[in-house]
């Protein structure tokens, strides 16, 4: 068992709003449907989630203070599902027999976490030889009305709960550097650990959802607690790279370990 992240830097153009990469998408998923065996596929908001989640303020709950947060919410939501029903459409052109199970009808969360989720979905779909895919969505929250359940997230606790031996998030870049990607003298860690992670320094890009260093203190958390996967952030436009990764031969990116 795989879970694979489609980053929303990827599939989307994240400073255009709802500017989906289709051309992209569609290569990835034609790399994708080389998978032998099961796999779970998690795809992030991009510029569909990202933009007006920060223009309403989601990721901060119910606020008083913020105006029209019910519209941004209804807004929001609906832009996800156009995004995740624009990448279902690739899919089954790829002839992978996906089905969407939306976070907002199988997440509830708690303070911005994941407290549960309907895995039954997920089992049923994987018996029935289908191909489980779910994205980063608005959800609600037992604490604080609603919040945002990241596509991070949940592909880390798919992996937990069905136990998979690899985690791959698809990025924009080749891993994580040890400074901006786009900064003289940048250089790709091979692997990156509790040990090296505060060297990232100005390397912490930010969105509503996190950062690079959000997502490997995520991997972190998540290894330290025992689940015995490997964790992997590749690049998802480096084509062969990509499908090296996908059929077990050597490939570019980093590895989070802890040591």
């Amino acid at each position: 068992m795989q879970v694979i992240k489609l980053g929303g830097s990827v599939i989307t153009d994240k400073r255009e709003y709802r500017k989906f990469n289709r051309s992209a998408t569609k290569k990835i998923v034609a790399e994708i449907s080389r998978i032998d065996g099961q796999f779970i596929l998690v795809h992030g908001a991009g510029s569909f989630g990202h933009i007006k989640a920060r223009e309403y303020a989601l990721h901060m709950g119910k606020r008083s203070d913020v105006e029209n947060q019910e519209i941004g919410f209804s807004l929001v939501h609906s832009d996800v599902r156009d995004l995740n029903l624009r990448i279902m459409n690739v899919l089954r052109e790829s002839a992978l027999p996906a089905v969407s199970i939306p976070p907002f009808n199988a997440v509830i969360n708690e303070n911005g976490k994941i407290k549960r989720i309907n895995m039954e979905h997920f089992c049923t779909a994987l018996a029935l030889g289908l191909v489980p895919v779910t994205f980063g969505d608005v959800v609600f929250d037992e604490k604080t009305g609603f919040s945002i359940c990241s596509g991070d997230d949940l592909t880390l606790e798919l992996a937990r709960s069905f136990n998979a031996h690899r985690v791959l998030f698809l990025c924009d870049v080749d891993g994580v550097y040890d400074r901006p990607p786009n900064a003289s003298g940048a250089k790709l860690l091979p692997e990156i650990s509790p040990e090296t992670i505060q060297h990232l320094g100005s390397a912490r890009h930010a969105d509503v959802t996190g950062s690079i260093y959000g997502k490997v203190q995520k991997c972190i958390e998540f290894l330290e607690a025992g689940n015995a996967t490997e964790v992997w952030i590749l690049s998802g436009k480096n084509m062969q790279n990509l499908r090296n990764a996908l059929i077990g031969k050597p490939f570019i990116g980093t590895k989070v370990v802890i040591k």
